[in-house]
């Protein structure tokens, strides 16, 4: 497959409910999901897959098995998945679906997108998944996943290869369970389509299942008795990736994506003002004005994370 020259046209997706309209996707529809002309180029198409249509938002529900709950987000990935391949596979070249928590700095993510590791990726024609990579720690068949806290990306193969396939066996289509970014990829395993190392060359995160804050400040936790790894019920983030960079080398200059980002606590509006609309002069200020608490909180975002 040749790919053209054209900017990626990227979909981006997200699970929600009707009492997040007016907070979560009201803040992802008002900074990065959303073109803005001269500031932040946003998504090519954007749906808040939620319990409620609302066309003024854009959301809409799709029926799926089960109870509508957190425990059962794989059956409802299902639906999505297969209604995006449904209505949308021929319209864009990358399909992101995630929570309502995460950010995304789009021009990096576009710039990624049309980086030569990625369209060499693509031009093998056996489809592209990308996200935050960790490695569940199963006893048995230790196997590689995207996080779906900051979301994760197919191209158009992997989404034909998922969607096609969902209700197979090797699928596992009658499960209810939480985790939904683990089973998209044992599915897409079963297809021999395993995540693709998204790290920069210095090995540091393009991906990141925390906050900025978060991320630059995440040391691992060890039990008093082993100091040589950590322990699952104590620190599972450590144990999903033995990689982890800490410090200044968490985190890539060409940052794509973060979780756990609360817009109705107004932090995704802030953390957009802050990349978009405050001058690097204006950075002393503003670590005055606030407190360092406060700008600890963006400050690798903007001092740090490079936007194209």
């Amino acid at each position: 497959m040749k790919l053209s020259n054209q900017t990626p046209r990227v979909f981006c997706g997200v699970f929600t409910m009707a009492a997040h309209h007016s907070t979560k996707v009201e803040a992802l529809t008002s900074t990065w999901t959303t073109p803005q002309p001269g500031i932040s180029p946003g998504c090519t198409a954007f749906l808040a897959f939620s319990t409620e249509t609302d066309l003024s938002l854009p959301s809409i529900y799709v029926p799926h098995l089960g109870e509508e709950s957190y425990n059962n987000m794989w059956q409802k990935s299902r639906s999505i998945w297969k209604y995006i391949y449904k209505f949308y596979r021929n319209e864009f070249d990358w399909f992101l679906l995630g929570g309502d928590d995460m950010y995304y700095i789009m021009e990096n993510l576009y710039a990624y997108l049309e980086s030569p590791e990625i369209i060499e990726e693509r031009n093998k024609g056996q489809g592209v998944y990308l996200g935050r990579k960790l490695q569940y720690p199963s006893l048995y068949h230790p196997f590689p996943f995207n996080s779906g806290g900051s979301g994760y990306l197919l191209d158009q193969i992997a989404l034909e290869k998922l969607a096609t396939h969902l209700d197979t066996e090797a699928c596992h289509p009658r499960i209810h369970q939480s985790q939904e970014d683990v089973l998209v990829a044992l599915c897409l395993q079963s297809l021999s389509l395993e995540p693709f190392d998204t790290r920069d060359s210095f090995g540091r995160l393009r991906f990141h299942i925390l906050s900025p804050g978060f991320s630059y400040r995440y040391r691992p936790s060890y039990h008093h008795n082993n100091l040589s790894s950590p322990s699952l019920d104590q620190d599972w983030y450590a144990v999903f990736d033995s990689l982890i960079q800490i410090g200044m080398n968490c985190c890539s200059i060409d940052s794509i994506a973060f979780h756990l980002i609360y817009p109705d606590i107004h932090i995704m509006h802030d953390i957009h003002r802050f990349i978009y609309h405050c001058p690097s002069k204006k950075k002393e200020e503003y670590y005055q004005l606030k407190g360092k608490e406060y700008f600890d909180r963006y400050l690798q975002v903007n001092l740090t994370f490079g936007i194209r």
